[in-house]
C-alpha cells in the first residue's frame, strides 16, 4: 500500500471508456474507478473539468444508446458522474495556462487546458487519460505516455490500462484490493 493516497487527475475520455464498457470486471478504465472509490487515489476536478465530464457524457450516452436502453445508458453517465464529484477533492486552480503561449503551442487541443491547470495546482503525480495524443507533447521521454513536465511540476501521463500495469507492479495488494472490489460491484 502506498504511504499516502495516488495524486490523480482522471481525463473525461476515462469516463467514456467506462461508459462504453461492455466488461466492467475487465475494463481498465472500471478499474481506476474501484481504486478511486476505495479511496486508494486522490483524484483532483474543477469545476470546469466537472462541467465537461458531464457535457459529454451525456453527449455520448445519448450517441450510443439505443432506444431500448437510453434510460440504463444515461443513468449509468450519471453514475459515473457522481462517483467522481464523490470521490474527488474539487480545487479552484492556481494557474492558468490558457494565457501561456508556450502551452498553447505544444497541446493538441485548447479545451485540455483545463485538465493541465488542476494537474499543476493539485501536484498530481497523474494524469490518466485514454486520449494520449492530446497530452503527449508534454512527455519528456519522447513518446505519447510517460514523465511529464509542465513548467517546473513532473507527472506521469497514463492510460488506465497502463496504470493498472502500474499499479499491480509497484503495489499489488493495492491493485488487488481494486480487483476484487470491482468484481463485486
Amino acid at each position: 500500500m502506498p504511504r499516502s493516497k495516488i495524486r490523480t487527475v482522471f481525463d473525461t475520455s476515462i469516463l467514456v471508456s467506462a461508459l462504453k464498457s461492455r466488461s466492467p470486471s475487465r475494463s481498465p478504465a472500471w478499474f481506476c474507478l474501484t481504486c478511486l472509490r476505495e479511496k486508494v487515489l486522490e483524484n483532483y476536478v474543477s469545476s470546469e473539468v466537472i462541467e465537461e465530464m458531464k457535457f459529454t457524457l451525456a453527449f455520448i450516452a445519448m450517441e450510443v444508446a439505443s432506444k431500448t436502453n437510453r434510460k440504463g445508458v444515461l443513468a449509468l453517465a450519471d453514475e459515473l458522474i457522481r462517483i467522481i464529484q464523490q470521490n474527488s477533492k474539487k480545487i479552484k486552480p492556481k494557474v492558468d495556462f490558457s494565457k501561456d503561449q508556450s502551452i498553447i503551442r505544444i497541446i493538441k487541443d485548447e479545451s485540455d487546458i483545463k485538465f493541465l491547470n488542476v494537474v499543476y495546482s493539485a501536484k498530481a503525480k497523474f494524469l490518466l487519460t485514454q486520449n494520449t495524443g492530446h497530452f503527449g507533447n508534454f512527455v519528456v521521454s519522447g513518446g505519447k505516455t510517460g514523465k511529464a513536465k509542465i513548467r517546473q511540476h513532473y507527472f506521469n501521463v497514463m492510460t488506465a490500462r497502463e496504470f493498472q500495469s502500474y499499479l499491480s507492479s509497484a503495489y499489488p495488494k493495492t491493485a488487488e484490493k481494486c480487483k476484487k472490489k470491482r468484481k463485486k460491484a
